[in-house]
């Protein structure tokens, strides 16, 4: 069950903001692909170690970062 009351919103736009950047800008199918990661990382994460469920988008989201740039299926926008 979902619960609204303030701050929520901070919540979403936090998860959006993962989802895109890890997908990669501009690709729609790398962001459906990494939705669908970052979903399973929170429910996997909440199962196993609940205290650091919230951890795990970010440490995606670094893991990605640091080895393409770009997103999963984004383009480099350089040469």
């Amino acid at each position: 069950m979902t619960v609204i009351g303030l701050g929520r919103d901070v919540d979403i736009v936090n998860g959006a903001f993962i989802v895109v950047i890890v997908g990669g800008l501009g690709s729609f199918p790398g962001t459906v692909l990494a939705s669908l990661i970052i979903g399973e990382l929170q429910s996997i994460g909440a199962m196993l170690l609940p205290d650091f469920a919230m951890a795990f988008p970010y440490i995606a989201m670094i893991f990605v970062l640091v080895s393409r740039p770009w997103g999963l299926f984004g383009k480099p926008q350089w040469g």
